[in-house]
């Protein structure tokens, strides 16, 4: 699962055309991740267990591995779900599932496929399955990833996705009046505070982003990296805010070149935005010179709102002899929630004894705010560029408090991989970002670490989330409304860049890899997987580690998620997992041999339940922790559908091809000699529809029973999972009790065919 959420979380930059800025999206769509990487590693033991179960009967059919797929599919629907809606503390509010679209797609499917199987088995080919059969039950394997991609993008029922609004600003003013009075009527008139208005409209509009279910399923495995000490910026003393100037554009302005020997000095606006409340009705800004003090010099400002044509306003700053700055005082009561800009267009001395010039800074902005307004929160900039050297780089990363200053607010931040590797390539930061009232920016720190080997241009990101204090983020940049993404690229010297192969080589991963893959050997050997856990180890503790010795030795081998982007992983997990299938499936066949049990027994019990347990703690930890149900009960569904698809598709895609090509052999006449006598000279893939057509009509009708039964919950409580206690344990027991009707049902068909 680690590998999966490596290869799934993977991001790329694309260019916004509405903004025309760059954004970080992923590239997996979390829908066809669902489907394809996701169901394949967690249906992986049933999918295997097919496949190798056909080349172990040579290309004979078996109860085992069907019967595996049917009875892991009732488990997962009625118990998996059962778990899950128990599972919600109570007081807390009923979780629903919030892409219904997908959900019914993948719903559908999961009962189609089964539906499918009766309709091969004993209505078209009766015993028979039959190549077409086989490739079409595969097709609809890519026909569901289709078809629940554009329900996910909306293409059924809502909207577009692609072309649905946003950003804050692409609401209209009635849109917004409206959702602020459903605000207010929700809350009860006059009763929400501003924050509260502002927390229901974030919550309206842009919904919740939980995790994929792979990183459910590799939780246990991450831990969180201390904070590191921020430099703080000094508060405003003031309502007019201004944002420091890069020092470097000052000593631009003081080493420009003069041709004459006079006095000489620069003039500019002391920093290139400023801001103000409207309720202090005035405001000040500041222009500055550099360089020589002797005389007075006028500065000539042009002046307008910026989202005018032209700058209709004229006036003069006269910097008085023996000062370096003076203040420009501006009238701002009428200009709320608007953008004054300030352009100097001439700067002289009176008489003429001093060469005064306009310094980098000739333009700057006022931003006149409302009362009242805790602000957004983003990065000064989306991408910042630095270049590989041989020492430390500390890289000075600026968080800018924009919209408002009203009340403390605070937002998290932690840095995110790309190419580039942390502790590789550079020092793994995180921590909480706190603005006081006046607050209007903040610096993080990432130190950079010098290269020892010729890479090619790497980058990784550092995100801005969890607002608090009525907060949000700039929805105009990277990260959208959610969140504020920086890109960090660190550029390959190119003085010292080898033009080979090599450069296209992350060395840095291969280096952490390296370091990790010897680690797993390491806590494998101790108790509780180190040094400090194996000395508060316990005596079961023991006992398990002594048993599963051999096993966590062998599972090391696995290489870790930094090689190949995790994919080398993601390859020799699935290998591992298939030779490890077919030692349960033979230990249950050896099994059922002892006790005189027959394989559709052992395969819907020990075999269903073995495989589906992971998934049964992993849904119930999205269930408690997600505020929507999709990451718990989505995943079912669409499990459900790909093991038919996949995993019986393929391999009976496998044996059909294998007997029609190969023709019949005397073990196969033998073995089914009526159908050998209507089928002369050629042979066919059987599977006998007795048990297994039998146990898949039960499940269907257990199945459409399960879902009416989400259905009146989400009517009636507002969601699939949660709502009052009795009514959890009621629908729990419920459905626990449409699976125990299935086994029983099922196994007594199995015994009575023997």
């Amino acid at each position: 699962m680690a590998a999966i959420e490596k290869i799934t979380s993977k991001k790329k930059q694309v260019i916004n055309r509405d903004t025309g800025k760059k954004i970080t999206v992923k590239v997996w769509n979390d829908t066809v991740a669902n489907l394809t990487l996701m169901a394949l590693g967690s249906s992986a033991p049933e999918i295997l267990l097919n496949v190798i179960g056909i080349f172990g009967d040579n290309f004979y059919s078996g109860d085992l591995g069907p019967s595996t797929i049917v009875g892991s599919a009732s488990f997962n629907l009625l118990i998996i779900s059962a778990v899950c809606i128990a599972a919600i503390p109570a007081g807390e509010p009923p979780r629903k599932i919030k892409e219904i679209a997908v959900f019914l797609v993948t719903g559908s499917f999961s009962i189609f496929a089964y539906i499918w199987l009766l309709y091969i088995l004993i209505y078209q080919s009766p015993d028979i399955v039959e190549s077409w059969e086989a490739v079409l039950t595969f097709l609809f394997f890519v026909v569901l990833i289709i078809i629940a991609y554009m329900a996910d993008r909306g293409y059924f029922g809502e909207q577009n996705k692609g072309s649905a609004p946003v950003l804050w600003s692409d609401l209209t003013q009635e849109q917004l009046a409206e959702m602020l009075d459903e605000a207010r009527r929700e809350g009860g008139k006059d009763m929400l505070s501003d924050s509260q208005i502002l927390e229901f409209l974030k919550f309206k509009f842009e919904g919740e982003i939980g995790k994929s279910r792979a990183a459910y399923r590799a939780a246990a495995t991450k831990k969180m990296s201390g904070a590191k000490t921020l430099q703080k910026s000094v508060p405003a003393a003031e309502a007019s805010l201004a944002f420091e100037m890069d020092p470097r554009k000052k000593s631009i302005a003081i080493a420009a070149d003069m041709s004459d020997d006079r006095p000489r000095c620069r003039v500019h606006w002391d920093a290139s935005r400023f801001a103000a409340l409207a309720t202090t009705h005035d405001a000040s800004i500041v222009v500055s010179r550099v360089g020589s003090c002797a005389t007075d010099v006028e500065v000539v400002y042009n002046w307008g709102f910026s989202d005018s044509d032209d700058l209709l306003n004229q006036d003069i700053a006269v910097i008085r002899a023996g000062e370096d700055r003076c203040l420009v005082n501006i009238h701002v009561t009428d200009a709320a929630d608007r953008d004054l800009q300030f352009d100097i267009v001439q700067a002289k001395c009176k008489d003429a004894t001093a060469d005064v010039r306009i310094g980098v800074t000739r333009t700057c902005h006022l931003v006149v705010l409302g009362e009242g307004l805790p602000g957004n929160l983003g990065f000064e900039k989306d991408e910042i560029r630095v270049e590989e050297a041989t020492d430390i780089v500390t890289v000075e990363i600026k968080v800018i408090r924009s919209v408002g200053f009203a009340g403390a607010i605070s937002c998290s931040y932690t840095t995110e991989d790309a190419s580039a590797i942390a502790g590789a390539d550079y020092i793994e930061t995180s921590g909480m970002l706190d603005f006081q009232a006046g607050e209007y920016d903040k610096t993080i720190q990432v130190d950079i670490l010098p290269k020892g080997k010729f890479e090619g241009t790497e980058k990784f990101r550092v995100v801005l989330s969890d607002a608090t204090g009525g907060a949000g983020f700039d929805p105009k940049c990277d990260g959208g409304p959610q969140s504020s993404i920086c890109t960090v690229v660190i550029e390959a010297n190119r003085h010292t860049r080898l033009k080979t192969l090599m450069t296209r080589l992350n060395w840095d991963a291969m280096a952490t890899g390296r370091k990790k893959w010897i680690n797993q050997f390491k806590e494998a050997c101790y108790c509780n997987g180190s040094w400090e856990g194996q000395k508060e180890a316990s005596h079961l503790d023991w006992v398990m580690h002594v048993l599963s010795f051999p096993w966590k030795m062998f599972f090391a081998i696995c290489p870790p998620v930094d090689y190949l982007n995790g994919w080398l992983c993601f390859g020799v997990s699935l290998t591992m997992i298939g030779v490890l299938t077919a030692m349960i499936g033979d230990l249950a066949q050896l099994l059922g041999c002892s006790v005189g049990i027959p394989d559709a027994v052992t395969a819907i019990t020990l075999v269903a339940i073995g495989t589906s347990l992971p998934d049964t703690f992993a849904s119930m930890a999205a269930a408690q922790q997600d505020p929507y149900a999709d990451a718990s009960l989505g995943n079912i569904t669409g499990s459900n559908s790909v093991n038919v698809f996949l995993g019986l598709g393929l391999p009976w895609l496998i044996a059909a091809i294998a007997w029609e090509a190969g023709g019949p052999t005397e073990e196969w006449i033998d073995k089914y000699e009526e159908i050998a006598r209507k089928h002369r000279p050629n042979a066919v893939f059987v599977v006998e529809a007795g048990n297994i057509s039998y146990s898949v009509v039960v499940f269907t009708v257990c199945a459409l029973t399960c879902f009416l039964i989400l259905y009146a919950r989400r009517r009636c409580l507002g969601g699939e999972l949660g709502g009052p206690k009795g009514l959890q344990y009621f629908s729990s027991g419920l459905l626990s009790f449409l699976w125990v009707i299935y086994l029983a049902l099922s196994i007594n068909k199995a015994l009575e065919s023997e």
